[in-house]
């Protein structure tokens, strides 16, 4: 499953899908049909023009504006649409289907030549956003050779039909906190709407079945590509379904979703928190109302998104860890980065950093190897922009994250990286590991967690293999640092967890742990009372005895072979698993 960050890239191709199936729809029932044309509708791809005409005109960017990616997307899409034309022939192209849609908005006569333009040119945005749509799908074969537009509509109904009754009984399954109930009752909302949007589909291959030979075979690719667009939707949440059900308490234990909340809501109270596993051995989190709303917002009509946002909360966010590591707290602390990723995104850390800065000094357009290829040249440099946009993005945000992570969960965090994906070997991490270290480093340097002596050892340790990675944009990135770590100081400011608050819980949770007691409250002997241990004091507890005093636990358990060390640490993570618990119970009762 993709994470937010592809998730993101894909909505946008959903959206301008949807957008460009329903111009061309908007048009054939016009043509065929006799409909009025829908207004709106024209609107809606008159707008979507100009973008293409000021994205041409502004090439390449100068500086970051709102959505520039998107509008990258739609200026290479048009590129596509319109093949095989000069530079010049493209302008007018463009401009002309301007004039075509003010014409026609305004209801001026319009010849066919000019109507089967804007026709030609959205179908085939339309099908190239579905072709762009595959590479995050498993290819769906029996579209390609099914020659039956009925059974292929069919076969989708099926799936929104079964993918309903699991949806009910979901309902009466047991579930961490009322978030999944939330998204589930989402999730039947958008079935229904689906089901009767292909319902709406087959009644139409009735009327296509009707129409002349060259009007019948134009209106079949269009509901062929449409079905094609659902089937990617409805896979998508097939696979959200399947999250949700993974996340009930049968499966998951409660504990990561207390620590997401304790974060999250000192940021954003009106949040909705589902944690789920999946196979890959990464973490990754879905913004699910708001991917939701962006793929949907122009396959529904104005009725039926006011129907999906009445009574759905505002934000529901589904994190996702590796379904091996779910009894791991102290490898979930690796979540801090994701919750970092969220916040980020929702602040638009991203634009506010970036937006002063020249564009041309983080990327190189190439140059034209053959003048007269117009097309191929534009793609490859709208590509290029737009890829290296991509990548600061994505260096950004993980720095970003990296350092609100470090300021929320302290040195656990930084522990549970260098432990668990410093020395990993993947692709998937493009930002060097050494550089975020070392970034992190200086981070809890500068918050002085060095005071405290098992601290300043650990971080020695790592020194030795952190530094500065650089090549191409990160040479540049690298300069941004000090506005990207202002930034996170601003936003964490009165919420972050701090050296005193270590200094004061953390020595005394250590030391509950090495007599196996349960760390989840801190006592005041002197006034004989009790206080529900902060949750990340608790994680750092567990991390602080994992690097300084797990051999001696071993020892006094005498655990000498791999394996019996493994049940110890199994039985230590469930210790701090159940103390995060209880903290929670009891700051519940105590109304904090």
């Amino acid at each position: 499953m993709m994470d937010q960050n592809e998730l993101s890239k894909l909505s946008i191709l959903f959206e301008i899908g949807f957008l460009s199936d329903k111009i061309v729809k908007s048009i054939y029932s016009s043509k065929f049909k006799s409909f009025p044309l829908d207004e709106e509708v024209l609107k809606e791809a008159l707008k979507l023009l100009k973008m293409v005409k000021k994205s041409k005109e502004n090439f390449p960017p100068r500086v970051v504006e709102e959505g520039i990616i998107k509008n990258l997307i739609i200026h290479r899409l048009a590129l596509f649409a319109l093949s095989n034309f000069d530079e010049k022939t493209f302008t007018t192209e463009i401009s002309t289907m301007i004039k075509v849609l003010e014409s026609m908005i305004i209801k001026n006569n319009i010849n066919e030549k000019d109507l089967n333009l804007i026709i030609n040119f959205f179908s085939r945005i339309g099908r190239k956003t579905l072709e762009e749509s595959n590479k995050y799908f498993k290819t769906f074969e029996y579209l390609k050779e099914c020659v039956d537009a009925r059974k292929a509509i069919e076969f989708e109904i099926e799936k929104i039909l079964s993918q309903k009754r699991v949806l009910s009984r979901l309902q009466s399954e047991e579930f961490p906190t009322d978030a999944q109930e939330k998204a589930i009752n989402l999730l039947l909302k958008t079935s229904s709407i689906l089901y009767r949007a292909l319902i709406s589909m087959l009644e139409e291959l009735e009327f296509i079945n009707e129409l002349p030979l060259e009007s019948r075979e134009q209106s079949s690719r269009m509901i062929e590509t449409i079905t094609e667009r659902y089937s990617y939707l409805i896979s998508f949440i097939c696979k959200i379904i399947e999250f949700i059900e993974a996340s009930s308490i049968r499966h998951f234990p409660p504990s990561t979703s207390y620590i997401l909340e304790n974060v999250i809501k000192k940021f954003q109270g009106d949040v909705h928190l589902i944690v789920s596993l999946k196979g890959e051995n990464i973490f990754s989190y879905i913004n699910l109302l708001a991917t939701l709303k962006v793929i949907l917002k122009n396959a529904l009509d104005k009725e039926e998104m006011k129907n999906l946002d009445e009574d759905s909360p505002q934000h529901i966010l589904l994190f996702l860890l590796p379904l091996l590591g779910k009894e791991n707290i102290l490898l979930n602390c690796l979540i801090a980065n994701q919750i970092g990723n969220y916040i980020v995104e929702h602040n638009k850390i991203f634009p506010d950093i970036i937006k002063n800065e020249i564009l041309s000094n983080f990327y190189k357009i190439p140059q034209p190897n053959n003048i007269l290829k117009f097309r191929e040249n534009e793609l490859e440099s709208v590509l290029n922009v737009e890829q290296a946009l991509e990548s600061i993005k994505f260096w950004i945000i993980i720095i970003a994250s990296d350092l609100l992570a470090i300021h929320m969960f302290g040195p656990s965090y930084l522990f549970a990286f260098s432990k668990y994906i410093f020395h990993a070997n993947t692709l998937r991490l493009r930002v060097p590991l050494k550089t975020r270290l070392k970034i992190m480093l200086e981070e809890i340097k500068k918050s002085n967690y060095i005071k405290n002596e098992e601290i300043r050892k650990e971080i020695e340790k790592l020194e030795e293999y952190a530094k500065y990675e650089t090549s191409g944009i990160e040479k540049k990135l690298l300069d941004l640092i000090p506005k990207l770590k202002m930034k996170i100081e601003n936003l964490t400011k009165g919420k972050k967890y701090s050296i005193q608050i270590f200094e004061e819980e953390v020595p005394f949770l250590v030391s509950s742990l090495l007599n196996f007691i349960p760390p989840n409250e801190i006592l005041d002997f002197k006034n004989k009372i009790s206080r529900p241990a902060r949750i990340i004091s608790i994680l750092n507890a567990g991390w602080i005895l994992k690097l300084t005093q797990i051999d001696n636990v071993y020892q006094l358990l005498n655990a000498k072979t791999r394996e019996e060390k493994s049940q110890v640490d199994i039985k230590l993570n469930s210790l701090i698993q159940k103390s995060i618990e209880l903290s929670e119970i009891h700051r519940k009762m105590k109304g904090d």
